[in-house]
């Protein structure tokens, strides 16, 4: 990025940069060492929780992007602070020119409010797995995702575990998790290779 910018005729501190590339945003960021742009716009995957810190690898045949989470822990370590976050995009000023901005709480959960695409996943003490928030695959149409079909446990086996019968329909689930996942496996494979 460095080398890019270094064909043009500007300042090492120029006013604006937006970093918007579905993907590789955080690595483009990272590369920049010679200039410091006074105010930097990046965008990051809004399908990640605000507390994740996720990057993607440096590949730009990977589309994942990186969390707000970890494109914040960047802007940090460069000096930069959170001053808002509007849709899929995050704003940061370097810490010199903060002050004037007057914003009392920077941290994610104060900036970013909208939260529409984040899907949360967590479990019960029984075993059972909730989805709440985003029910959807973001950028993929009209892909769902279904609380059902994400159970890990049988409903039979699902309990709260510190029973004796609890632990041993515990054990039991593991082999059929795996063959069931075999069993998947092959089915694929049969399709597509034929028996």
């Amino acid at each position: 990025m460095d080398a890019i910018l270094s064909k043009f005729s500007i300042p090492a501190d120029f006013d604006f940069l937006t970093i918007d590339i579905d993907g590789n945003d955080y690595h483009v960021w990272n590369a920049i060492v010679k200039y410091r742009p006074k105010i930097v716009m990046i965008e990051f995957n809004p399908s990640i929780p605000p507390e994740i810190k996720f990057v993607q690898p440096a590949d730009s045949s990977v589309s994942q992007g990186s969390s707000l989470a970890s494109i914040v822990e960047l802007g940090n370590a460069k000096d930069y602070e959170l001053v808002a976050v509007l849709g899929v995009n995050a704003f940061f000023v370097t810490k010199e020119i903060f002050p004037p901005f007057k914003v009392e709480d920077n941290r994610i959960t104060a900036l970013w409010t909208n939260r529409d695409c984040v899907t949360y996943i967590f479990c019960g003490y029984d075993g059972r797995v909730f989805l709440r928030g985003s029910r959807k695959l973001p950028w993929h149409g009209p892909v769902t995702l279904c609380e059902s079909k994400m159970q890990a446990l049988p409903a039979i086996a699902r309990g709260y575990p510190f029973t004796v019968k609890r632990r041993l329909l515990c054990a039991l689930c593991r082999p059929f998790q795996m063959g069931k996942l075999l069993r998947s496996i092959k089915k694929i494979v049969d399709a597509h290779f034929g028996r």
